[in-house]
């Protein structure tokens, strides 16, 4: 088996965005990510007629990264408490390669310095508007 250094995200991550409708009378938690890898908590709960873009379905044990503030260490792992809760498409989820990696492995790695890096690295855009690019995060 090869070291773990030595695989990209891509074998390590299984990318997991389902789309989710919602119904407009039923009540949904949102995820809310803290940077300097402060946790993923709960943002609250929204009634889905008070909500307007797509939403996708995170599940317990996913690991969970902003695109626009990964950069930040906005990222974690979906606890428990935050199953079935939905997230818009700026939240990449992921399921792990479980054949590769251990997910408390994987979690420790990704709150480095080194991996913050590579997600500076892996960030492109203007001022407010710098966004992880997808390709770039998941071949490193």
């Amino acid at each position: 088996m090869k070291n773990v250094s030595s695989y990209r995200l891509s074998e390590l991550l299984i990318s997991k965005q389902v789309m989710f409708s919602v119904k407009p009378f039923d009540t949904y938690k949102q995820i809310k990510l803290r940077i300097k890898h402060q946790g993923v908590e709960l943002r609250g709960l929204k009634k889905g007629n008070e909500i307007g873009s797509k939403q996708y379905l995170a599940k317990t044990g996913q690991f969970i990264i902003s695109k626009i503030d990964a950069r930040n260490g906005a990222m974690g792992i979906i606890p428990e408490s935050l199953d079935n809760a939905i997230v818009t498409g700026d939240f990449l989820l992921y399921d792990f390669n479980t054949n590769l990696i251990i997910p408390e492995y994987f979690s420790y790695i990704s709150q480095t310095s080194s991996f913050d890096n590579s997600c500076k690295i892996c960030s492109e855009g203007s001022t407010n508007r710098v966004r992880l690019k997808l390709d770039r995060f998941l071949n490193f």
